[in-house]
């Protein structure tokens, strides 16, 4: 029996708009920093983050604190203050530390993908998706952003799409820095006007298939082509 054998090889491209692949570590720098869970569930903060000196959370309207390595127990025993027992996928927190280029690794068996559930008032956040997004794609039929702080490289930096505080902003004689990117590790105070979700709905934009004609060949000494 003959048997013909036949080698095919096809190549598509994908190109996904504005798409950075999210990192699954936190890089701690020297001093205060303001970094998030995204999507992982810090079960153990103490041996997690065990490398820093103090971490700050402020969750449904309580602060809440911890010293992983020990260095402000005597601090943290003489205040009453709820200690950090974990952290929810989906929040952010302050992160103070006197070694620079910590590099911190997130549990990859405790994703959470669940929507983000936040209160009336502020709220310290981080964002729960796999990739950064650009804050101008999101939908406002699903997120009208009332107001985003952001702290990074020791400034402040904000974000809205609501038009009333834009026009605020506008019409101030403070000079507020703006951003649009938001990273999976950035952890950000998020100003809601009522109880309810937050999901970051982006609106519907289509990735762009590039069509590639490929050769097609045959072990007979034959060839072909076809677009795929």
């Amino acid at each position: 029996m003959l048997i013909k054998k036949y080698s095919v090889s096809l190549v598509v491209t994908l190109c996904l708009s504005a798409s950075i692949l999210a990192s699954t570590t936190l890089n701690i720098d020297k001093g205060w920093q303001l970094v998030g869970s995204n999507i992982y569930n810090i079960k153990d903060p103490k041996e997690t983050l065990k490398n820093v000196d103090l971490i700050w959370m402020f969750e449904d309207g309580v602060w809440k604190v911890l010293s992983p390595n020990g260095t402000y127990n005597k601090y943290i025993e003489s205040i009453d203050i709820p200690i950090i027992n974990g952290i929810k996928a989906g929040k952010g927190f302050w992160v103070k530390s006197t070694k620079e280029n910590i590099t911190i690794y997130l549990d990859d068996k405790t994703k959470s993908l669940d929507p983000i559930f936040v209160k009336k008032g502020w709220n310290l956040l981080s964002l729960k998706k796999e990739k950064s997004i650009n804050l101008d794609n999101v939908d406002k039929k699903f997120n009208d952003i009332y107001l985003i702080w952001k702290f990074q490289d020791g400034k402040w930096f904000y974000y809205t799409n609501n038009d009333k505080v834009k026009s605020f902003i506008a019409n101030s004689n403070i000079i507020f820095r703006s951003f649009k990117i938001l990273n999976p590790t950035d952890g950000f105070w998020y100003r809601s006007l009522d109880d309810g979700k937050v999901e970051f709905k982006l609106k519907n934009t289509a990735p762009t298939l590039i069509l590639s004609t490929t050769k097609v060949s045959i072990d007979e000494g034959k060839s072909a082509e076809i677009t795929v």
